[in-house]
């Protein structure tokens, strides 16, 4: 079960009328093996784009971009984030004084920072930099300090 942000939940349901979900009890439905489309999904959440603008939104980001979810599970944690970041998005370009920059929904929408640092090898996700005295440094050093430590041995 997909549990959606405080957040998340009072923009969805403040902008959502009673009557766009409807309790479903058909385990045909919920049954299905192949690869759904987004409007199937949207289907199988019993939720009518028309009547809710934050959904209908979602709807247009996802065929602009180009995304499909395989499972109503999916669908709904990707909208959850992406309400989220609407929020985050729409705070932003909303603040007093005007900021100098505005954000915008992108082809990353849907995914949490986590996900996003992890797909950009950001964060904790960056590859190491190197130790300024790596290996061949420190034998370079003692090296020049008359040092052996470090070279082979001449062979036979």
């Amino acid at each position: 079960m997909i549990k959606f942000s405080s957040a998340a939940l009072c923009l969805f349901l403040l902008t959502v009328p009673s009557t766009a979900f409807t309790a479903s009890t058909d385990s045909s439905s919920s049954s299905s093996s192949s690869s759904s489309s987004s409007n199937d999904v949207l289907s199988e959440v019993n939720v009518e784009a028309d009547n809710h603008p934050f959904l209908a939104k979602f709807e247009d980001w996802i065929a602009e971009h180009k995304k499909s979810y395989d499972t109503n599970d999916e669908f709904l944690e990707r909208f959850d984030i992406w309400l989220e970041n609407d929020a985050y998005i729409n705070t932003h370009n909303n603040r007093i004084p005007i900021p100098s920059w505005t954000l915008g929904h992108n082809h990353f929408s849907d995914l949490t920072n986590d996900e996003y640092q992890r797909y950009n090898f950001l964060g904790e996700y960056s590859p190491s930099t190197p130790q300024p005295y790596t290996s061949v440094t420190a034998t370079a050093r003692r090296l020049r300090q008359g040092g052996s430590g470090g070279l082979p041995e001449s062979g036979e």
